[in-house]
């Protein structure tokens, strides 16, 4: 996908329901990145007809980064990550 500012590149989970019903659903990211468990919540919408997608919020500064919450030095990188966001 093209940003909308055309100024890179970033990645989606997109999961897509084998008889599709129509509706889009977007998944945000935490902390964490688009890791198993966000892409767990797209697959189970998508089971339930819609399609969702879960864009990689942090593509600018570290692309298809995926922490673990019980992963203490993962998570202080995510931490560093939406800190760096802010300025």
């Amino acid at each position: 996908m093209l940003s909308a500012t055309g100024r890179g590149k970033f990645s989606a989970y997109i999961a897509r329901p084998k008889t599709p019903a129509g509706p889009v659903l977007i998944a945000l990211q935490e902390i964490v990145g688009v890791n198993k468990f966000i892409r767990g919540i797209a697959n189970e919408y998508t089971a339930r007809g819609y399609l969702a997608s879960a864009p990689d919020l942090f593509w600018r500064r570290a692309p298809d980064i995926q922490s673990d919450p019980g992963n203490t030095e993962k998570f202080a990188r995510a931490i560093a990550l939406i800190q760096k966001a802010e300025e």
